[in-house]
């Protein structure tokens, strides 16, 4: 379930300097989207070459933090997953993958767990 917040709320969140995960949370999001929201980990068959290495933006990939969204959706930007919770965009997708989500694991069988879902995706920049 979606947390939903009135403006009030979120000019209180801004004004106390509230944070969700330790990241402070804009009082407005950008916008919200249904994404197709799948599961990776460090291991080869989910990263090829790169397993075991830092994400795109060169952060070391962490459970519960990480997760990898399109181009257009910027590093650092903080996305609230339906079911899932808030994540950072610090990994990207192939450009055919535009309108998913990928939510990092520290293991092959809990992103194979998690599977494939479509879900809805709040986009703080």
């Amino acid at each position: 379930m979606i947390p939903r917040f009135s403006l009030s709320a979120f000019a209180a969140i801004a004004a106390l300097g509230l944070t969700a995960g330790g990241f402070p949370v804009s009082p407005f999001p950008t916008g919200s989207q249904i994404f197709t929201v799948t599961a990776y980990c460090p291991c080869p068959r989910c990263c090829g070459k790169w397993s075991g290495g830092p994400t795109a933006s060169g952060a070391m990939p962490r459970q519960g933090v990480t997760c990898a969204a399109p181009r257009r959706i910027p590093f650092g930007a903080r996305l609230w997953i339906e079911g899932v919770g808030w994540r950072t965009v610090q990994d990207r997708l192939a450009p055919r993958y535009d309108n998913r989500v990928d939510v990092y694991f520290a293991s092959h069988a809990e992103a194979l767990k998690f599977g494939k879902r479509t879900l809805k995706v709040m986009i703080w920049k």
